[in-house]
């Protein structure tokens, strides 16, 4: 299981991040902090950034690649945390999308035989 860490005050950027665990599987949403209640709208989607999906922890950069590299799926929503997300080599461009102009991907990592 991830374990909460508080965000290093060297991290210029915070994300909120809730952790779900279920059977099988170990899953973060994470956001950046300025999208949190937003209602996002465009042509095709609506969404809201609900406090009770992603409102867990405020954290830095470094706390959420660790997140990242720990959980087996990840919901993104965010410039900043999509941003982290591809250098880290969770995601890439080619499968973001983008909801009233801010960048939404999911991860999942599957085991291999």
């Amino acid at each position: 299981m991830v374990r909460a860490q508080q965000p290093n005050p060297s991290d210029p950027k915070k994300f909120w991040c809730k952790v779900y665990q279920t059977k099988h599987e170990v899953v973060a949403a994470i956001c950046d902090e300025d999208v949190l209640g937003r209602t996002l709208e465009d042509e095709k989607f609506k969404l809201t950034v609900n406090r009770s999906f992603y409102g867990g922890l405020l954290i830095g950069e470094r706390v959420a690649l660790k997140i990242m590299q720990k959980v087996t799926i990840g919901n993104l929503m965010g410039e900043h945390i999509v941003e982290v997300a591809l250098r880290g080599g969770f995601i890439t461009r080619e499968n973001l999308i983008f909801i009233d102009g801010v960048p939404h991907a999911q991860f999942a990592k599957l085991n291999q035989r």
